[in-house]
């Protein structure tokens, strides 16, 4: 599945919410495990816009988050296969306990979106996804229902994460220290552009799951890697990609410093599954004095990538462990589950192997035991993000 089918496929998370899911009666569903009515708020009529609110009062860290922002393009341009005319995604998991939102936010500008009429006099076009201003709309979203704000950025003009780490549209030629200064302007401007109107990120991410490099400079563009073990070959990565990605991570944590100077950093990794990775890169960047305060984690345990590279039976506990033993606070950003039972294949592997997620046939929902496992104590805080596949 290409990623921009992943990225529409969570869209199942609210449009499933969108729905009172109908009560269980006894011959369905004991009474002690029944589900509880999802909260639909009614919504509120068009007014004149209004000062954002701050984030709501809480007496411990936010829990719960969502990654969410595809449905912004469906509601402004009108798709009439979404409800989003007359449902507030963000007001329904607000309404539900979800307390972070999660935004990307990739190179590109199109000023033309910073005041939207509704419906746009322009056709929607793929660059307009999660550009500087598309994501504002959707940051103020979140802000006005009392969602903390967390912004990641993608580091190149589309969605990039995991292996694929593309070189920025434009940034071909540059050299590593010019891409540094790019990046290093581009965060500094989008920081600045948020804060001027009024928003408050409490969380910055410098790039999308960076196991393996960013803005070109990976394995999968820039630093050919053909016939080496990543995975276990960790002199090889920290000596050609590490060094190189500590270089253009503290560029662009510069520009969000310079414009936010006590913001938390956030670094997000995807290889879970390979603990002695993630613990040699997390002590790279500390060793490279790359400024960071958090680690994040994409989180699929049931889904087996990569079944030619063992792993061990305690991955997700030795992969937290490494963090903690350099300091770092633990953030699970992105976790997906399926939203009806799966088929059960090679490539995917039911829940049921671990015992941390309860598949229902009309939807899903995460295990109190899964939580446990994923945010044993606070602060540390989980950004929920749900995939229908």
């Amino acid at each position: 599945m290409k990623r921009r089918d992943v990225l529409r496929s969570a869209l199942a998370l609210a449009a499933a919410a969108c729905e009172a899911l109908p009560k269980a009666t006894p011959s369905e569903e004991p009474p002690s495990t029944a589900r509880p009515q999802l909260i639909v708020p009614t919504p509120l009529p068009s007014v004149a816009p209004t000062p954002l609110p701050t984030a709501r009062a809480r007496t411990a860290p936010p829990l719960v988050g969502v990654t969410a922002y595809d449905w912004f393009a469906q509601k402004a341009w009108r798709d009439q296969r979404a409800p989003w005319g007359t449902v507030d995604p963000l007001a329904v998991l607000g309404a539900n306990g979800v307390e972070w939102l999660r935004a990307g936010v990739t190179t590109l500008s199109y000023p033309e979106l910073e005041n939207l009429p509704s419906p746009p006099p322009f056709s929607f076009s793929d660059g307009h996804w999660c550009s500087m201003e598309y994501t504002l709309h959707v940051l103020e979203a979140g802000a006005r229902v009392g969602m903390a704000l967390s912004l990641f950025f993608f580091l190149s003009d589309r969605a990039a994460g995991g292996s694929d780490q593309s070189t920025p549209r434009g940034w071909e030629g540059y050299s590593l220290d010019e891409t540094a200064d790019a990046l290093e302007q581009h965060t500094k401007k989008v920081a600045a552009y948020y804060q001027s109107r009024g928003l408050t990120i409490s969380r910055y991410e410098i790039g999308n799951e960076i196991d393996f490099g960013v803005a070109g400079f990976s394995i999968s563009d820039r630093i050919p890697s053909t016939g080496i073990d990543v995975v276990h070959d960790v002199a090889w990565v920290r000596d050609n990609v590490w060094r190189k990605e500590a270089v253009l991570l503290k560029a662009a944590i510069r520009g969000v410093k310079a414009v936010n100077p006590t913001a938390r950093i956030l670094l997000h990794l995807a290889g879970i599954e390979w603990p002695w990775l993630e613990r040699a890169f997390i002590s790279t960047m500390v060793q490279l004095s790359v400024p960071f305060d958090e680690v994040g984690f994409s989180y699929a345990p049931w889904l087996d990538f990569h079944q030619d590279i063992p792993h061990p039976a305690d991955y997700f506990e030795q992969s937290m462990k490494a963090a903690q033993d350099l300091g770092k606070q633990i953030n699970i950003t992105e976790i997906s589950f399926p939203s009806s039972e799966p088929a059960v294949s090679p490539s995917f592997r039911c829940m049921a192997i671990h015992s941390h997620l309860s598949v229902r046939p009309n939807g899903s929902a995460i295990s109190s035991a899964a939580l446990r496992r994923i945010a044993p104590s606070r602060p540390s805080s989980t950004s929920i993000r749900t995939i229908s596949s």
